[in-house]
């Protein structure tokens, strides 16, 4: 057919001669590519899903020397609700792509891309001798994101938008796990302030308020747990 192949050489010898058999491992192969494949990546946006994102992150954080200066990207789309519930979850699913491939073509190379959930991203860009060259190329990923824009059934183009918030490594935390929840956290705040923008974690406004969010979980819990006992 033209295409590559895939052969297995078993080799059996003994003193006066060598015996092979070829077999056409072709077929199996792919097969074993493919489930590989589903395991690590969103097969929507072709983009690593969330366990294979935290087994990279991990495999960085463990040897940290690649690190330098990084940022990790939370980031989330303010309208694929709006989307979903106007023009149907097939053109939602089209406005996840355009978003992921967005994030493909402005992230610098070498970026670890992933779709976390059904409109949740998160990025993780690495490899910086200073901010002020993450934080450009940050700028270059927020413009290019803003400046993609999805054609609507009517024809229409809508733009994508989407908040997001950065934390950063080693300044914020060592920690991946840490930093994911500061990233959220960051970007949990521009969520319920200005949509739209990419804000960067302070540590400041987190002790102000990370009680305040941990009560109210606590608080909805507590009313949970009362409502089922009632019932």
């Amino acid at each position: 057919s033209g295409g590559a192949r895939w052969l297995r050489l078993n080799l059996v010898s003994d003193a006066n001669r060598d015996l092979g058999v070829l077999i056409d491992v072709t077929q199996e192969t792919l097969e074993k590519r493919k489930i590989e494949y589903e395991r690590d990546y969103d097969l929507l946006t072709n983009l690593l899903n969330r366990r294979a994102f935290h087994a990279r992150l991990g495999k960085l954080f463990a040897d940290a020397r690649e690190l330098g200066i990084a940022a990790l990207i939370m980031m989330d789309l303010d309208n694929l609700k709006h989307i979903n519930d106007t023009y149907g979850h097939d053109c939602g699913d089209a406005y996840i792509q355009y978003t992921a491939n967005a994030l493909k073509r402005y992230a610098p190379p070498g970026a670890a891309l992933s779709r976390m959930s059904g409109d949740e991203f998160m990025i993780l860009l690495y490899g910086y001798a200073d901010k002020e060259a993450l934080r450009q190329d940050i700028e270059k990923l927020k413009q290019g994101v803003r400046g993609a824009a999805l054609i609507l059934p009517n024809g229409e183009p809508f733009r994508i938008r989407a908040s997001a918030g950065v934390a950063w490594y080693p300044d914020d935390s060592t920690n991946y796990e840490q930093l994911i929840r500061y990233a959220d956290f960051a970007m949990y705040k521009v969520k319920h302030t200005v949509k739209g923008e990419f804000n960067e974690f302070d540590i400041l406004s987190y002790n102000r308020e990370a009680y305040l969010l941990h009560g109210r979980e606590e608080l909805n819990q507590l009313i949970e747990e009362r409502l089922v006992d009632y019932h």
